[in-house]
């Protein structure tokens, strides 16, 4: 049995000095305490009479999320608050007030809507459960005056750390290999009428091994609306959002997401966030992949291109047209055990032709050889016939002079 008052808030593990600084993570309760936004929930704060919450992973305009710890299964998790920023407000580092409260002059059926769509968020993520690609669903509360959302911790790190590591860019066959289970769950997310709304490298998480890709936060996931028109809330990442999510009233789907899915692999090959869709429509023109890197493929670069087009009917409409194009001339095997056996197999057919080369070439040489020496041993018998002629001797000299080895 795990004593929590022992656990680190920055990385749930057992420290040896409660009061300390984490020799695992380097992490500090008391620094962490001073930098922290005053509208997180401070550490050591339980949830549900369950949860032990730890430091905060993320806070954006729609919630703020935290690392966790589950009393009952001793594991680490991820819970989810709804924060609407602009709609809620609170002070934890000026009061004890762990509950939220209205902003004055907003109208509390925002609030409410904002609730309703969190609850959505819930419910859009259970569909996915046995999906290895996209993070599972624990559990689901109120509390505090608004409501919460564990989820299993994505072990790893996103794609912006792992870009930083590689210097800023990344070989397009490793990020094709990233991408590809990616491009499988959200295919299963669409089918369902579902669109992510918000993908970008901060979005998805790498394990430590590289063995297991997961795409998280799906705060801002919707249904598609098909040919219909509706009023949708503008979520967005500048860079990554295509127009449509610009306006409020827009028509997004699939290509929603295309969109997002390539400007994430455009950051990641490029080095560089492409430029917001509305400076793109004042004339910035997206430079193609291949003029800045010469070893990224034509057809690569162009797939990446159609499917960051302005017009949403210009861009590929579903994932699988994507992954059709991108690997169009890419064979990537993410089975090591099958990587392993057509390496094998090509090595194994470069040495037959090497070996088969080697013969030839063998068997040219000695039948070269054997044309050579037939005709010196003539030319030397004849000359020991002609012995009493007066070339003779210069003859002998010559014939003394050839030499042949094998």
């Amino acid at each position: 049995m795990i004593n929590p008052n022992n656990l680190c808030m920055g990385c749930m593990k057992e420290k040896s000095n409660p009061e300390g600084m984490c020799l695992e993570c380097g992490f500090s309760i008391k620094k962490y305490n001073q930098m922290r936004s005053d509208r997180a929930l401070p550490p050591m704060t339980i949830l549900a009479g369950k949860y032990l919450l730890g430091k905060v992973l993320g806070e954006g305009g729609f919630g703020i999320t935290y690392l966790a710890w589950d009393l009952n299964r001793e594991e680490k998790i991820a819970i989810k608050e709804c924060f609407p920023v602009g709609l809620v407000y609170r002070d934890t580092k000026n009061s004890d007030h762990e509950y939220v409260t209205t902003v004055r002059g907003t109208e509390d059926s925002y609030y409410k809507k904002a609730l309703e769509s969190f609850a959505l968020e819930a419910e859009n993520l259970k569909k996915f459960n046995r999906n290895p690609g996209i993070v599972s669903v624990r559990d689901f509360f109120y509390e505090n005056d608004t409501a919460y959302l564990t989820m299993e911790y994505a072990q790893g790190k996103n794609l912006k750390q792992v870009l930083g590591e590689h210097g800023g860019t990344m070989e397009y066959k490793q990020v094709l290999e990233i991408m590809q289970p990616i491009l499988q769950s959200l295919s299963e997310v669409h089918k369902a009428g579902i669109i992510h709304r918000d993908i970008s490298p901060e979005n998805i998480i790498v394990s430590e091994d590289g063995k297991k890709v997961t795409l998280i936060d799906f705060g801002a996931a919707r249904f598609q609306t098909g040919d219909e028109t509706r009023s949708l809330s503008i979520i967005l990442k500048h860079g990554y959002a295509p127009m449509e999510q610009y306006q409020s009233r827009s028509r997004q789907g699939s290509w929603t997401d295309i969109y997002a899915l390539c400007a994430t692999m455009y950051h990641l090959l490029s080095g560089k966030i492409p430029a917001s869709a509305p400076d793109r429509a004042m004339g910035d023109t997206l430079e193609p992949l291949n003029s800045i890197n010469l070893k990224i493929p034509l057809s690569l670069s162009d797939a990446i291109s159609k499917g960051m087009e302005m017009s949403q009917e210009a861009r590929y409409q579903s994932i699988e047209e994507l992954e059709e194009a991108l690997y169009a001339e890419e064979e990537i095997i993410t089975n090591p055990e099958k990587s392993l056996w057509k390496e094998s197999l090509e090595i194994l057919g470069a040495s037959i032709v090497i070996f088969v080369i080697l013969m030839v070439v063998m068997f040219y040489l000695n039948e070269t050889y054997n044309q050579f020496s037939g005709d010196s041993l003539g030319y030397i018998e004849h000359e020991e016939i002609l012995e009493s002629s007066p070339s003779s001797k210069q003859g002998y000299i010559l014939a003394d002079s050839v030499e042949f080895t094998m």
